[in-house]
């Protein structure tokens, strides 16, 4: 499930040999741009990119929950639909765009068919072509992603490329292929098949995404190693890691309810909120717009944070009093080798979106693996190293300006 995009700077050149940004070092830097467009929804990135000769800029989710490139075709059908962000006019005021091979310079089509379905229930078809992809500064000729004509929407989920830069195990075609990120280190554009992310506070500033590279102002102490793992049968399809731990801490926090006592409840100061069986693993996709976390967990949150919760909601509206810089999720990866601390103020969903009183957290049940999607992934940084199969984590730097950006490994 998709939401991130990723703005870069593109080159104007989109010829057939890689066009590296102006730097001695092998790496590719993105934009993470956010949307303040009132009618689209919080936590949705977004990066900018164009494909064969075309100077028009598409703006697609940058997805670490799927690994292919998926654009929808110019006047088909799912261009049509009443949520297509495809041409203006559109019902958000958004343009989002596609792509017209016809029209394009250096477009291949192959003989592929493109199926490709997502867990917010959207699913497009249509068929893979080879072209030159622009992001970042930098073109990469003959890269292979997915034009769809036809596929379907949830209810008031708009239309948007998708940007999937997941393992590719986890890609939609029927062989496996090199997507992006393999393909620009297949090509010599980076050393290595692996790219951070630094998402930044949504409420602040864009963030960013380094392919090949790691930028070392973005993250305090060291990067810890935890291990991709991997399905059943042996696969690769995802970033899913071990997940060993879960609290919440209020941090002195007071709820203006009433209460019997004098002065207002004070909150337990931390909260074990791991199910009796453990939580097991969890997938990091920053196309996810919420927190999917064991629904026992989430049982507890309400009684401490004194609101409901339900299978198909979530978490209630919450106290705003209580959502302070102070009081936080705690995330342990790797049998605690790694802590993630997350500040409850950088998830509150903005009350343009709320119906109610009271303050909104994009917290819902999981199914069997957590979902930690963009408001997680606002306190972490990230290096997602296909070489190795592994994953480091860092607790974020928020709002930091500062660069420094090193090749990885």
């Amino acid at each position: 499930m998709p939401f991130s995009i990723v703005i870069g700077l593109l080159s104007a050149a989109l010829g057939g040999r890689v066009t590296a940004q102006s730097s001695a070092l092998k790496v590719v830097q993105a934009e993470l741009q956010y949307s303040k467009d009132l009618t689209l929804a919080p936590f949705v990135p977004i990066i900018e990119f164009a494909m064969a000769d075309q100077t028009e800029k598409l703006k697609g989710i940058f997805d670490t929950g799927s690994s292919d490139i998926v654009v929808p075709q110019t006047s088909s059908p799912i261009c049509q639909n009443e949520q297509q962000q495809c041409i203006i006019p559109t019902k958000t005021g958004f343009l989002a765009g596609a792509f017209y091979p016809k029209k394009a310079q250096g477009v291949t089509t192959l003989d592929v068919p493109l199926n490709a379905s997502f867990v917010n229930g959207a699913g497009f078809q249509g068929g893979y072509i080879k072209t030159a992809v622009a992001v970042g500064g930098a073109t990469v000729p003959d890269t292979q992603l997915g034009l769809f004509f036809n596929g379907s929407l949830p209810p008031e989920t708009p239309l948007f490329p998708i940007f999937g830069v997941g393992p590719v195990q986890g890609e939609a075609a029927p062989r496996v292929y090199p997507n992006l990120v393999a393909h620009m280190k297949d090509i010599g554009a980076i050393k290595s098949n692996s790219f951070s992310v630094y998402t930044n506070d949504f409420r602040a500033g864009n963030g960013s995404v380094v392919f090949g590279g790691v930028d070392t102002t973005k993250f305090t102490g060291q990067l810890q190693e935890t291990r991709i793992e991997r399905s059943n049968d042996g696969a690769l399809p995802s970033f899913v890691i071990q997940f060993s731990s879960l609290k919440m801490v209020m941090g002195g926090a007071r709820s203006s309810v009433p209460s019997p006592c004098d002065g207002p409840p004070r909150m337990p100061a931390v909260q074990d909120l791991a199910p009796r069986n453990g939580l097991g693993f969890s997938l990091l996709d920053s196309g996810n717009p919420g927190i999917g976390i064991p629904a026992a967990s989430i049982e507890i949150m309400a009684k401490v944070l004194r609101t409901t919760f339900s299978q198909r909601d979530g978490l209630g509206l919450v106290d705003c009093n209580l959502l302070n810089n102070r009081s936080m999720l705690t995330f342990g990866f790797n049998q605690d080798k790694i802590k993630i601390d997350m500040p409850l103020d950088t998830i509150v969903v903005p009350a343009r979106f709320v119906k109610g009183t009271g303050c909104a957290l994009p917290i819902f049940p999981s199914q069997d693996t957590a979902s930690l999607g963009f408001p997680f992934l606002q306190s972490v940084y990230v290096v997602f190293d296909m070489d190795k199969e592994r994953l480091l984590l860092a607790q974020a730097k928020l709002n930091v300006t500062e660069s420094n950006i090193k090749e990885f490994p």
